[in-house]
């Protein structure tokens, strides 16, 4: 997306302020654009004369239904995780317009190396515990199906070599996708960029590629796994991580 499209997408979504079900007696202006994130445009908003930021608005990808994300599980899903406070509530969605208005939360986001320290892991981990407890009416995420579909688009940027191990790969993605493991909410995008550290909590946004996965996808993700899983079934699970990165940042 051009900037020339998005800035008119951003007023479009703007000029929705009064659908928005929020306490608002004016339209709220943009404080500031994110530099994090690679799939949506997320804008910071405030409709206060002391420009303190209130709401963050996201433009949706163009690519998102290339890229299988579903809006309508995205949010299902976080808003049932906003329920238990660990991801923002969603104040107003559009998908026709191609947009979300959520709060905003006040916090902090680490880097790499201080998000594996033990004081922040500790409350990823429980985290991960807490949402994996969510049940919803969705199906099980099909990792067969999500890499076979971005693989698909991407077979003229394969090399020889990368076409013969994803073909070697796929065969053994759909035997385990087949396989008789039972399927928890997964975030699948869980990373440093992606968590909110607040005083005493967390909150995770970014929920677009969420839905009823591995239970060990988030915690592998982390540099963490369950002492319950086999080593297996965890280098397996780190294979599908890479092959999902490698296939992505191809487009």
């Amino acid at each position: 997306m051009n900037s020339t499209e998005e800035h008119s997408l951003l007023n479009t979504a703007l000029a929705t302020w009064n659908d928005w079900q929020l306490p608002l007696d004016r339209r709220p202006s943009v404080i500031s654009k994110s530099e994090l994130g690679l799939t949506n445009g997320t804008y910071f908003l405030s409709s206060r004369s002391d420009k303190k930021i209130e709401f963050t608005l996201r433009l949706f990808s163009k690519k998102s239904e290339l890229f299988e994300i579903n809006r309508s599980y995205e949010c299902i899903i976080q808003s049932a995780v906003a329920e238990i406070n660990l991801a923002p509530k969603i104040y107003y969605s559009n998908e026709t317009l191609g947009f979300s208005v959520c709060e905003y939360v006040h916090g902090y986001i680490t880097d790499e190396k201080e998000f594996k320290k033990p004081n922040h892991q500790n409350l990823v981990i429980h985290a991960i515990k807490q949402y994996q407890k969510i049940k919803l009416e969705l199906p099980k995420f099909n990792y067969y199906r999500h890499l076979n579909n971005y693989a698909s688009h991407l077979q003229n940027r394969f090399t020889a070599e990368e076409q013969q191990q994803w073909l070697d790969f796929s065969k053994n993605l759909q035997v385990w996708q087949e396989n008789n493991w039972q399927p928890t909410l997964t975030h699948h995008d869980l990373n440093h960029a992606n968590v909110i550290f607040t005083e005493d909590s967390l909150s995770i946004i970014d929920w677009e590629y969420a839905g009823f996965g591995h239970e060990q996808f988030d915690l592998i993700s982390i540099g963490s796994h369950s002492k319950t899983d086999s080593k297996k079934d965890q280098e397996f699970i780190k294979q599908i991580q890479q092959w999902l990165n490698t296939l992505w940042f191809k487009f």
